[in-house]
């Protein structure tokens, strides 16, 4: 049996300006052997006439956040950005990186972000984003513009693995999914969920139903976004090949205009 491959990988999440962050993780392969990993690199970009408000009820128009712990994170699946899945401690599923749905066994890793404590599956950034334009009755829309993924190491593919999903936070605990954004186009066949067993019972190759952009109220209006990126482990170029290769992610965000 191959062993699991831990990927160390740094992060760094920019809206408007930068956070480091630390992550690390690794193919959809078994058991833990440390590899040296150069990094991933994420950045975003807010539209203009927004700004960001910090936790201390103040307005930027750079802020930044960190995650200290997100070298806890590994690779796993997920339809919905919601429902995660990972494979069993043992499990091994070959180079080419997909599962084979009647042996490999999976476990639902869902509500396991990263944290101090144990390893996790995607890593969150939350932000509150207020505009500051226009009248208050007039709301505008906001979508991924662009997404660049590149990975500098010649050969490497680890750059068509990401995936992020922005949810408007919409009270204590309820996340509204506004945004699905792959790095690759290709269909995937994510998992939606596994059996008794740990096998997989059904996958998807597109994303939950989504709006494709979330709504601010005009000048004044702020909603709370949850940013969450995650390496798709069913995809064929999560695996060994890429175990010490980056990447570097930029998210745009940007108004959608009136048709």
């Amino acid at each position: 049996m191959r062993a699991r491959y831990k990927l160390p990988l740094a992060v760094a999440l920019l809206l408007i300006s930068v956070a480091l962050v630390t992550v690390s993780s690794y193919a959809w392969l078994s058991m833990n052997m440390d590899v040296t990993a150069r990094g991933i690199e994420l950045s975003m970009t807010s539209p203009s006439n927004m700004v960001i408000k910090g936790p201390a009820d103040t307005d930027f128009s750079a802020i930044g956040t960190a995650n200290p712990y997100a070298q806890n994170m590994y690779p796993s699946s997920s339809y919905d950005g919601v429902t995660f899945f990972a494979l069993e401690d043992g499990e091994y599923v070959g180079e080419e990186g997909v599962a084979d749905e009647d042996n490999t066994v999976f476990r639902n890793v869902s509500g396991k972000p990263v944290s101090d404590l144990e390893e996790g599956y995607y890593a969150d950034y939350e932000f509150i984003i207020k505009n500051m334009a226009g009248t208050p009755d007039e709301k505008v829309k906001v979508d991924i513009s662009t997404l660049t993924v590149t990975s500098p190491e010649e050969d490497s593919t680890l750059d068509r693995t990401i995936r992020v999903a922005v949810f408007e936070k919409n009270g204590e605990n309820n996340l509204i999914l506004r945004i699905f954004k792959p790095a690759d186009t290709r269909e995937v066949d994510s998992i939606k969920e596994i059996d008794g067993a740990g096998h997989i019972s059904s996958t998807a190759k597109g994303f939950a139903d989504c709006d494709g952009y979330f709504e601010i109220e005009g000048s004044g209006g702020q909603i709370v976004l949850l940013v969450r990126v995650w390496i798709e482990g069913q995809h064929p170029e999560c695996k060994g090949d890429n175990r010490q290769n980056s990447a570097a992610i930029d998210i745009e965000f940007g108004i959608v205009e009136s048709p």
